[in-house]
């Protein structure tokens, strides 16, 4: 088990239930398998695997034995399964089950998305043909944004539900240090995020605000240089003393779908979060509150800037944090009931 798994066990105790599951990338498709070979030796946003997979691609058969005898010894009113790549899941379960299919995001020629970003697919991706296939199989579809929401409601109306992801209010002590956070793994998105903040935005916080300092947190630090005032934090064992010790959280990516998680997290530390549009989809109700959008290099400098000098400006957006997150969690708690009594 890894750190994640044993927060969960922590958590759950004898109600967590791991079941056996082999990753795709170790008995994937022959394709899928020269495609991930293939990516090692190529450079960096100058391929795209421009390959859809079957909806059950990802789905390791091997699972189904212990999933039915768990199913079969709990017997559940719900089963909420998590993507449309594990929706198999939800066949062959009896009448009376309630089969809510989570989606989290749509996968429907999601190559094409990443081509069009000018990076590698390195996520699941399928037809509209066979992601509908998936969705087919749930009683209750949960779209993560409005967006999503509309989308799926064209081809399954009354059994989409929306369903805003819960983000728990977190608790820390605030920092007055004027420190940026940064999170984020490798991908190209948060590459290229990171590589234009810091070619068109360091440099004029650094020069408005001296003592300005950048904390980059996950994986994306290892492709960092040191530079003053950077700190490279890397891969750690407690994000909650990451967003303790900074002021406000940045995401300035050039592309994404779905919602941006990454605002939400922030915010229920209570960190303002300047963002780029595509880094604050989905995320309407906190906008020009405790969430700032622009897409101007200057422009997204100047208001870090003004959340970083004025205590007034700051202290209205980190109080809104809470606030809006917890009329956030209040809809997504009721959607969710709402969808499990359709």
């Amino acid at each position: 088990m890894g750190p994640t798994t044993d927060a969960m066990a922590e958590y759950w105790g004898n109600r967590l239930h791991i079941l056996p599951y082999r990753h795709p990338s170790i008995h994937g498709t022959s394709s899928q398998r020269w495609g991930a070979r293939l990516r090692k030796y190529l450079p960096s946003g100058n391929y795209a695997l421009k390959q859809n997979s079957c909806v059950d691609a990802w789905f390791d058969m091997e699972t189904i034995p212990a999933w039915k005898a768990l199913v079969d010894s709990i017997r559940p009113d719900a089963v909420i399964v998590h993507y449309v790549y594990l929706s198999k899941a939800l066949e062959g379960l009896p009448n009376n089950i309630h089969k809510v299919l989570d989606t989290h995001d749509r996968f429907t020629n999601r190559y094409e998305v990443a081509a069009q970003a000018g990076k590698v697919n390195d996520w699941f991706s399928t037809s509209g043909k066979e992601e509908r296939k998936g969705l087919k199989r749930a009683d209750t579809l949960l779209a993560i944004s409005e967006e999503d929401c509309r989308f799926y409601q064209k081809y399954f109306d009354e059994r989409v539900h929306y369903h805003p992801p819960f983000t728990p209010i977190q608790s820390v002590p605030e920092t007055d240090q004027n420190t940026i956070l940064f999170i984020g793994n490798q991908n190209a998105a948060n590459l290229r995020a990171i590589e234009w903040f810091m070619d068109n935005c360091w440099e004029h916080i650094k020069y408005e605000i001296p003592d300005a300092e950048l904390n980059v947190v996950g994986s994306i630090a290892e492709t960092m240089s040191d530079q003053e005032g950077v700190n490279l934090l890397g891969r750690v064992d407690d994000l909650a003393a990451a967003y303790a010790s900074s002021r406000v959280a940045i995401n300035p990516v050039p592309s994404g779908s779905g919602i941006a998680i990454k605002c939400l997290e922030a915010f229920s530390y209570g960190l303002p979060v300047v963002a780029t549009p595509e880094g604050a989809r989905g995320l309407d109700p906190f906008e020009d509150k405790c969430l700032f959008i622009e897409s101007d290099a200057k422009l997204f400098s100047a208001k870090l800037t003004e959340l970083l000098q004025s205590q007034t400006v700051w202290e209205q957006a980190h109080q809104s944090c809470a606030f809006l997150l917890t009329d956030w969690n209040n809809q997504s708690e009721q959607n969710l009931l709402n969808a499990l009594k359709a």
